[in-house]
């Protein structure tokens, strides 16, 4: 039996529990307050599981944890990485290389360091939220309340502010379990987080001291002009089994097609695990196919799936997934990276993915291929895409936080358009706009010439693409033509003499030309003609000709008012001093209104 402690006691010892409590709590963030979240380029090693999205002229980051150096010693291994604490955010008004871009940090503010979040851009296109996530390492709790979702605005100089949202049906809110890795998008001012995964590290309710896992089966929805939520197990029937959630997969809003003005959410790749609890050590599941595409209607609330042709990714989890759309009306999804099932691995490779054609092709630019998962992507300018973070799992625990990531500060550059990646990781704020890869192109070119259309799973699936209006002429365009490089050193004095001495050249040449001709049709006029026959061949002859009397030569062209026939030139020349025959005199007028003539016709 316990000792009976004293009102007094009882008040200390509480309070004694608290305070540990809260140091225990607070002690991962005391920890990781040493670091810097954006460090120097020369002490930076990894980043991962952050998230990212462009507002205005600046991309923020949020989440996700680093490794690297401090004072030349690197992290402990017993804490080899540390949460990010601050909202990143990097300037993209002007052009700069990933070795010298600067970096913003932005304290938080509200929510704390997590991992793998879902990010929901608001309706303003000037905010955003973030749901769910998972408490980075060595954290046992979350910074995520049951009252509300926390939304970032931004001031447009590249801060802002956090605040929290609260729920308008907060009885159905404070019922949902906050996920992670989850694959999220959202449309119409709707946000949608589709599977993942629930643990103590996830959402303070869960009280169990295991690692277990809930697989989340279905998918939950928060309407931003509302403020309601939504947990439908419905909303993901047709797209995995009825005891399947979705993990560590990605979703893509694609606009322009579908039922309504919001457009498809195609899902990519993943794995398909069974719903309820899990072990993480258990990892033998399958794999979602890339050859067959599911998307969803958020208009309707229909799953749908349509086969795909050309070279599909192997399947995958832990990519990134960004989109852009043609001016042809095209829209090209890019995939990068990601892991095997069983994290031992990681990918390198890019793959493509246009619709309504719904093929594939695969980048063959490998300069870029180093491996990497967790990571994310956005599209940044008019035409690049960024990666941002990802480790190799191949490296195995722990030792992929130690691998120097070949990217200066885990930023790498790729051209959407060029399929290539960019040397140095330098971002172009002057880009020229997107355009459909040059392969993309030749594609549809060749799909419209050979009349051959898309063999659609049904005639449903048809219908929600039928609207598209792709129009890539069968001529081939013209290469782009490359501006001149900036470059304050470059001499243009011998382009400036070039120009003037080929100028000079040409006018050369046209005047002796004018020169030729007056000599010739001078010639023409006065200079003895060669004997011939009446049919007007061309002969050589040395003999002199009796000069014409003056009032034989040609008269006016507008004096000969009737038509006559035109007199037919001969094929070739004879050489030597040659010019039409004249007549005898007595039929100097009938040849005379034959020359006007042909001169006329002439």
């Amino acid at each position: 039996m316990l000792p009976l402690i004293p009102n007094a006691g009882r008040v200390s010892l509480h309070t004694f529990y608290l305070a540990t409590s809260f140091i225990s709590a607070l002690l991962p963030v005391l920890v990781h307050a040493q670091y810097p979240d954006a460090p120097d380029p020369s002490n930076f090693v990894r980043r991962a599981h952050s998230r990212a999205i462009v507002l205005g002229d600046f991309l923020y980051i949020d989440g996700g944890e680093l490794s690297q150096f401090v004072d030349g010693v690197f992290m402990p291994d017993d804490q080899p990485t540390h949460g990010i604490n601050s909202t990143l955010s990097i300037d993209l008004s002007k052009s700069w290389t990933a070795s010298t871009v600067q970096i913003k940090q932005i304290p938080l503010q509200g929510p704390i360091m997590m991992n793998s979040v879902a990010i929901w851009p608001d309706t303003t296109g000037n905010g955003y939220y973030l749901y769910g996530g998972v408490t980075s390492y060595n954290q046992n709790n979350t910074g995520f309340p049951k009252e509300g979702i926390w939304k970032f605005v931004a001031d447009g100089r590249g801060g802002g502010t956090w605040s929290l949202e609260e729920a308008a049906n907060l009885d159905t809110f404070s019922s949902l379990r906050y996920t992670t890795n989850s694959a999220y998008a959202s449309t119409g001012g709707i946000g949608f987080a589709i599977g993942g995964y629930q643990s103590r590290f996830t959402d303070p309710s869960i009280t169990a001291r295991s690692n277990l896992r809930w697989q989340t089966a279905g998918m939950v929805s928060y309407d931003m002009g509302t403020r309601e939520w939504k947990n439908d197990s419905q909303l993901a029937e047709g797209f995995l089994e009825p005891n399947q959630s979705l993990e560590d997969g990605r979703a893509i809003h694609v606009p322009g097609f579908g039922t309504g003005p919001n457009g498809l959410i195609f899902a990519l790749g993943g794995a398909a695990k069974t719903a309820g609890v899990m072990s993480p050590g258990i990892t033998h599941t399958p794999l979602v196919s890339f050859s067959v595409i599911s998307f969803f209607d958020p208009d309707t609330k229909k799953w749908y799936a349509q086969a795909t042709t050309g070279e599909a990714p192997k399947g995958r989890l832990a990519h990134c997934v960004v989109g852009a759309q043609s001016p042809e009306g095209s829209f090209e999804i890019f995939v990068f990276g990601g892991t095997s099932v069983t994290y031992d691995t990681a990918f390198g490779d890019l793959y493509v993915l246009s619709v309504p054609g719904f093929h594939w092709f695969r980048a063959e630019d490998r300069s870029g291929d180093i491996p990497r998962a967790s990571g994310t992507c956005v599209v940044i300018g008019k035409r690049q895409m960024l990666t941002i973070g990802g480790v190799d799992y191949g490296k195995g625990n722990i030792k992929y936080w130690k691998d120097q990531d070949p990217l200066p500060q885990g930023l790498g550059i790729f051209d959407m358009t060029d399929l290539r990646w960019v040397r140095n990781g330098s971002y172009d704020a002057d880009a020229e706009a997107y355009r459909a890869p040059q392969v993309v192109q030749d594609w549809y070119r060749a799909q419209n010439a050979a009349n051959q259309t898309v063999q659609w799973s049904s005639d449903e699936v048809k219908a929600l693409f039928s609207s598209a209006d792709v129009t890539f002429s069968t001529d081939e365009p013209a290469p782009p033509v490359e501006p001149p490089k900036k470059n304050g050193n470059n001499n243009n004095t011998g382009l400036i003499a070039g120009c003037v001495m080929g100028g000079c050249v040409v006018f050369l040449a046209i005047c002796v030309a004018v020169t030729l001709y007056r000599n010739r049709r001078f010639r023409q006029k006065t200079e003895p003609c060669s004997s011939s026959n009446q049919q007007g061949h061309y002969k050589s002859s040395t003999q002199p000709v009796e000069e014409k009397p003056k009032e034989l030569e040609w008269s006016p062209l507008e004096s000969y008012a009737s038509p006559v026939e035109a007199y037919q030139p001969p094929a070739e020349l004879a050489g030597g001093i040659n010019c039409w025959e004249l007549p005898e005199a007595e039929q100097y007028s009938t040849y005379e209104k034959e020359r006007a003539r042909a001169e006329l016709d002439g």
